[in-house]
C-alpha cells in the first residue's frame, strides 16, 4: 500500500542520484519505507535503469525479502512495471547471500569450486574442533616440546577463543601470511624498544629501588614477547591448516564469503570494473552494523572514492553487534557532506508512545558518546498517552521478579492482550528458566526464541543421551537419562541402589540384569533388560558402515518409546512433543545432507560423533535452536534484545536489567591484533599486566 511520506522521508528519496546519502534513521521512523521508496524512485526518475541494476545490501535474510516484495509491491502501484520478469535477477540480499552469488559467478577466476558449501557458525566451530584435534592428536606436522610456554591443556583458548580470534582477523581482512608477517613486526618492533631502553642512560638517573623494578618489569616483558612469539607461531599453524582444509573439502565460511569476494575485487580489475558497471546505484541498510571488511568491500563496488552512487542508512545509537566485529565507527566515517552529498537525521517516530521514546532519549544521553549528538525522536503517529506507558518494577531477585511479571501478564490476557502481543527480552537467553518457570506456573504459553529452548525439552534431551550411549554405553550421565525416559521409566532411588549395585559402570550393571532379580523384582529387571536391547540394537544399526545420522535417530524415536506416549499425553501437549521429535529428524537429515558433500567420506560413527558435537556447540555457544512452532502460535515470546531487533509487540518487558548482566560488562577477549602491534594477549597472571613502550 502507498504512503504519505513526511518532509524528511521524502528529502532522503528525492536526493539526486549521483551524490553520497547517509540517513540516520532512528528506531520506528520507517527507514525500511525510505530504502524502499528511494529504490523505486531511482527506477521513475531514470527510465534507462533496470531493477537489476541496483544493489541493495541489508542483514538478514527475512529483511531483504521484505524489502524486495514491498519494492516490487510499490513498483506496481507506481505502475513501473511492464513485466514480472522485469523483476527477476533482482539484487536485494544480504552482504553474505550477495557475496555467495558475485562467487558462484566467477568461481573460476576466485579459485573456487561453483558448487562450493557456505558453512553456519556451528558447522565452521565443529570444522575447526576437527582441526585442533588433529593438531593435538599430532595428526598435524608439529611438536610440542617447540612451544614450552604454551599450555596445550587449555581446551577453552584452543577450541573456542582461537577460533573467535580466526574469525576476527578475517573480519579485518587478514590472512594467515598477514598475521604472521605483522605479528614478526610488531613483535620485534617491541623488543627494539625493550633494547634502547636497556641501553640508555635513562636507568642510571633513577634510584636503584625503582630501577630494579623497572628491570624485573622488562624482563617479564621478554618472557612475554617470547609466548606471544610460540603462541604467533601456532595460531599461523592452526589458521593455515583451517583454510587448508576449508579449500580442500570446497567449504567457506561466512567470514570467507566476505574476504575472498574482497580479494576477487581488489586484485582483478576487469571483473571489479564489470559490477561497478553493472550496479548503477547502491543502497545499504543497518550501516552501523558493517565491519571492517565490509565497508572495503562496499567502497571496492562504488563508482569512484567519493561513494557518489550509494546510499547508506542507519543508526549508531542501535548498535548492539560489537561483540561480531561491527564498527560503528563506519557511521562518521561515511563522510556524505565532505565528499559533496548530505547526512539527514529521521526523526518522526511511528511505532511508539511519546512517554517511551522520552525515556529512551534520557537513557541514551547519560552515555557520553551520545550525550552531545544523541537526536530525539517525535512520537509523530501515537503522541503521548493519558496513562503512563513505562514503568519501573524493582524487585528483591530474579524469581521475585518473574513470579510479578507472570502474574502481570495474566492480567493482561485477561484483559484482552493476545499473547502473541507480548515479549519478555532480557540479554541472554540463559537467564530466561526463572520467567519460563513463573509462566507455567500460570498456565501461559510461551516460546523462547533461539538460545537452547529446543534442546532443553525433556524429549529432546532423551533422544540425545540415547545418540550419546550408541557411541559410548559407559556414559554414566546418559545412561542415567536413559533409564529415566518413557521406555524405562526408573526412579532417583532405583538408579541410586543400581549404582551402588555396580559402583564401576550403569551398563555393566544393566548387562547382567538377571543377577539382580531378586534385589529389584522381576518388572525392575524386565525394564533393564529392554534397555539393554535398545542398545544392543542401536549398536547393530550404528555399525552398519552406510548408516546415516536421520536413521539412527529415528530408530532412537522408535525404540525409546516415544511414539508410544505420545498417545497417552494431552492433545496439546503431544502435539508440542511431536513437532519437536519432528524437529530433530530434520536436523539430522540437514546435517546429513550438508556431510554427504564431503570430499572425503566417514563412517555412521563420525557423523554421529559430529552430530552430537554440533549439538553440545550449539548449546555452549547460546546459537541453538527453539522449539519447533506449531502453526502460528499465540506464545509470549522470551528472546534476546538483539532477536527482537526490528519486530513490534503491544507490551514489552525488559527484564533481568542488574549491573553486569543487562548491561554486560564488557569481556576483553584473550586474543587480540593491532595492525602496529600485532598479537596481543591478555594475560591473567598478576606478573604479566598490560604495558606499552612508547
Amino acid at each position: 500500500m502507498k504512503l504519505k511520506l513526511n518532509p524528511q522521508q521524502q528529502e532522503a528519496v528525492q536526493h539526486p542520484i549521483n551524490s553520497p546519502l547517509k540517513v540516520i534513521a532512528g528506531a520506528g521512523t520507517g527507514k525500511t519505507t525510505i530504502l524502499t521508496y528511494r529504490f523505486v524512485q531511482l527506477l521513475k526518475g531514470h527510465p534507462d535503469l533496470k531493477p537489476r541494476d541496483i544493489l541493495a545490501l541489508t542483514f538478514t535474510n527475512k529483511a531483504a525479502d521484505e524489502m524486495a516484495r514491498r519494492i516490487v509491491e510499490l513498483a506496481r502501484e507506481e505502475g513501473i512495471i511492464g513485466s514480472p520478469l522485469d523483476f527477476t535477477g533482482l539484487w536485494v540480499s544480504t552482504f553474505h547471500s550477495f557475496c555467495g552469488r558475485l562467487l558462484r559467478e566467477n568461481a573460476f577466476e576466485a579459485g573456487l569450486d561453483p558448487e562450493f558449501e557456505v558453512m553456519d557458525e556451528l558447522e565452521a566451530r565443529l570444522f575447526f574442533h576437527h582441526v585442533v584435534d588433529d593438531l593435538f592428536n599430532l595428526r598435524i606436522p608439529f611438536s610440542p616440546d617447540d612451544y614450552p610456554d604454551i599450555d596445550f591443556t587449555d581446551t577453552t583458548l584452543f577450541y573456542r577463543d582461537l577460533f573467535n580470534f580466526i574469525l576476527h582477523l578475517k573480519d579485518r581482512l587478514i590472512s594467515p601470511e598477514d598475521f604472521k608477517r605483522m605479528s614478526a613486526a610488531g613483535r620485534e618492533g617491541f623488543r627494539e624498544k625493550i633494547r634502547r631502553l636497556r641501553e640508555s642512560h635513562l636507568l642510571e638517573r633513577i634510584p636503584p629501588q625503582s630501577r630494579n623494578a623497572l628491570l624485573r618489569r622488562l624482563k617479564s616483558l621478554e618472557d612475554q614477547l617470547r609466548y606471544e612469539r610460540e603462541m604467533e607461531e601456532v595460531i599461523y599453524l592452526i589458521y593455515s591448516e583451517y583454510q587448508r582444509r576449508l579449500a580442500e573439502e570446497d567449504r567457506l565460511d561466512f567470514a570467507d564469503l566476505i574476504f575472498r569476494t574482497y580479494e576477487l575485487l581488489s586484485e582483478n580489475d576487469r571483473i571489479r570494473e564489470r559490477y561497478r558497471s553493472r550496479f548503477r546505484y547502491i543502497l545499504v541498510d543497518e550501516f552501523q552494523d558493517t565491519n571492517e571488511a565490509q565497508f572495503k568491500l562496499l567502497k571496492l563496488l562504488a563508482a569512484d572514492e567519493r561513494m557518489s552512487n550509494v546510499t547508506v542508512v542507519g543508526d549508531d545509537k542501535q548498535s548492539i553487534y560489537g561483540w561480531r566485529d561491527a564498527r560503528v565507527e563506519n557511521v562518521d566515517d561515511f563522510r556524505a557532506e565532505e565528499w559533496g552529498g548530505r547526512s539527514l537525521d529521521i526523526t518522526k517516530n511511528y511505532r511508539s508512545y511519546g512517554e517511551i521514546l522520552e525515556v529512551a532519549h534520557h537513557s541514551i544521553t547519560l552515555d557520553p558518546d551520545f550525550a552531545r549528538k544523541a537526536v530525539k525522536l517525535e512520537p509523530e503517529l501515537r503522541g503521548y498517552a493519558r496513562h503512563p506507558r513505562v514503568h519501573l518494577i524493582i524487585a528483591p531477585d530474579r524469581s521475585t521478579e518473574a513470579d510479578f511479571i507472570a502474574r502481570s501478564i495474566r492480567d493482561l490476557i485477561e484483559g484482552g492482550v493476545k499473547p502473541k502481543g507480548i515479549a519478555l527480552l532480557m540479554r541472554s537467553v540463559k537467564h530466561a528458566k526463572a520467567y519460563e518457570d513463573a509462566l507455567r506456573r500460570e498456565r501461559i504459553p510461551y516460546l523462547t526464541v533461539g538460545g537452547v529452548g529446543f534442546y532443553d525439552r525433556e524429549e529432546i534431551k532423551d533422544i540425545i543421551c540415547y545418540l550419546r550411549l550408541c557411541l559410548d554405553p559407559s556414559d554414566d550421565q546418559a545412561m542415567v537419562r536413559a533409564l529415566k525416559s518413557p521406555a524405562i521409566g526408573l526412579n532417583d532411588e532405583t538408579i541410586y541402589r543400581l549404582r551402588k549395585a555396580d559402583p564401576e559402570s550403569l551398563f555393566r550393571a544393566i548387562s547382567d540384569a538377571g543377577r539382580l532379580k531378586e534385589e529389584f523384582g522381576g518388572d525392575i529387571v524386565e525394564r533393564l533388560i529392554r534397555l539393554r536391547h535398545i542398545l544392543l540394537d542401536l549398536n547393530r544399526l550404528i555399525g552398519k558402515g552406510d548408516v546415516s545420522v536421520y536413521q539412527i535417530a529415528k530408530w532412537v524415536i522408535e525404540l525409546s518409546g516415544y511414539r508410544l506416549l505420545l498417545e497417552r499425553l494431552p492433545e496439546n501437549e503431544s502435539i508440542r512433543v511431536a513437532a519437536n521429535l519432528r524437529k530433530i529428524l530434520y536436523l539430522a537429515g540437514r546435517f546429513e545432507a550438508k556431510n554427504i558433500q564431503r570430499r572425503t567420506p566417514v563412517s555412521g560413527r563420525r557423523r554421529l560423533e559430529d552430530f552430537i558435537g554440533y549439538i553440545r556447540f550449539s548449546i555452549e555457544s547460546e546459537i541453538g535452536e527453539e522449539e519447533a512452532e506449531v502453526e502460528a502460535e499465540d506464545v509470549v515470546r522470551i528472546m534476546t534484545v538483539h532477536q527482537a531487533k526490528g519486530l513490534e509487540f503491544d507490551v514489552v518487558f525488559v527484564v533481568n536489567a542488574k549491573r553486569g548482566i543487562f548491561p554486560a560488562f564488557a569481556r576483553v577477549p584473550r586474543l587480540m591484533f593491532d595492525e602496529e602491534d600485532g598479537l596481543l594477549i591478555n594475560f591473567k597472571r598478576d606478573n604479566w599486566k598490560p604495558f606499552k613502550l612508547d
